[in-house]
């Protein structure tokens, strides 16, 4: 009976697994921030996507750091984590500081101006 029971939670890692790359790949295509309504939305139809999956999904990408969470109000908006895997790989043989750096290319973030999305 063990056994049996084992097998059924690997089976679920792998549909984790499995909706986890495809929200990821969603995510990146899109390019845009999605709540887990709009994604569970958008997905389900095309993938069979259940809610609960969908939504343990979004919170292990955004624990290994592949996207990003904001929460506004009772909501919560996920998105991919952009300009960071390009910025790491040149700042990597940068000599200067990471803010250093996006002053001397021009970059402005969001935090540089206190900006904060408003509540969808």
């Amino acid at each position: 009976m063990m056994s049996g029971g084992g097998g059924g939670g690997k089976a679920r890692e792998g549909a984790a697994g499995e909706a986890a790359a495809i929200l990821l790949r969603y995510l990146r295509e899109q390019n845009r921030p999605h709540s887990a309504q709009d994604a569970f939305g958008n997905l389900q139809r095309e993938h069979g996507l259940g809610k609960t999956a969908l939504v343990k999904a979004l919170e292990q990408l955004t624990q290994q750091g592949k996207i990003k969470e904001k929460v506004y109000g009772k909501q919560k908006i996920y998105f991919p984590d952009q300009a960071t895997e390009l910025l790491d790989a040149i700042l990597e043989g940068y000599p200067k500081s990471k803010k250093q750096f996006f002053e001397e290319v021009g970059i402005e973030t969001d935090e540089d101006f206190h900006v904060t999305l408003p509540p969808i």
